[in-house]
């Protein structure tokens, strides 16, 4: 998990010992598919910039990884089955000498020996914080919806990675980059291609409608950047969500 003060910082400290213009560009290649307890790599020679980062985004559980070579790689092994999200970011400069950055994302699914990825037994309680009592009355189309506990935590978990993203575009912006959700449209457009991949579509009766109404009162219908009310009324969905799953 990374905060946009966290990146701040670290742009700043990239920038400094940058010494000509390198427009920074973020490549990942490796392995999409990998058995438990296999060592992965992950290559970032692709890249070009004065500085790597890299960051695990997404993991079943808390799990330890190592950039090597001066992050041009990154070595992780685990014994839980998942999937695992790493996110390069690579700093440079900009054409007016200013920090910038690129960021690039790797998804690797960890499989067990027998078959398909087993996923960790879910928290027993929400982790998500509880929203204020407004946004909690906006959600109640939301929470009436009842979900499978699987379904519930893998949707409540991709609204929490549009939060993160949606947190990190004031930095981003900052450092003179594109964010990978600036604006309200991008986030609707990134929600509905990452939501595909969970296969809900028809599943249960309202969820679309109750989802669909809840965004559009939260974030209106004129396209704007991104901005951190937005964070908030995902960090709410993603409590409902959650709490819908039975």
């Amino acid at each position: 998990m990374w905060a946009p003060k966290t990146l701040s910082c670290w742009l700043v400290i990239a920038a400094g010992i940058a010494h000509a213009q390198v427009a920074p560009k973020a490549v990942i290649t490796g392995p999409r598919d990998a058995r438990c307890g296999s060592l992965v790599v992950l290559d970032a020679t692709e890249s070009t910039g004065t500085g790597r980062l890299w960051l695990l985004a997404v993991s079943p559980e808390e799990t330890s990884f190592l950039p090597v070579e001066s992050g041009r790689q990154c070595i992780f092994a685990s014994p839980v089955a998942g999937a695992y999200r790493f996110v390069l970011i690579v700093a440079g400069t900009n054409s007016n000498n200013g920090p910038a950055v690129d960021m690039a994302t790797h998804t690797v699914v960890l499989r067990s020996p027998d078959g398909p990825p087993v996923p960790p037994p879910p928290p027993t309680t929400n982790p998500y914080p509880a929203p204020s009592a407004e946004v909690r009355e906006s959600l109640g189309a939301v929470l009436a919806v009842k979900l499978s506990r699987g379904d519930a935590t893998n949707l409540a978990s991709l609204y929490d990675q549009a939060r993160r993203l949606v947190d990190s575009a004031p930095a981003a912006r900052a450092a003179g980059t594109k964010p990978e959700i600036g604006t309200t449209s991008e986030l609707r457009a990134w929600l509905v291609d990452h939501g595909r991949e969970l296969g809900l579509a028809g599943k249960y009766a309202g969820l679309a409608d109750a989802v669909d109404a809840y965004l559009a009162k939260q974030l209106g219908t004129r396209l704007r950047d991104v901005q951190a009310v937005d964070a908030t009324a995902l960090a709410g969905l993603a409590w409902a969500i959650w709490e819908g799953g039975q």
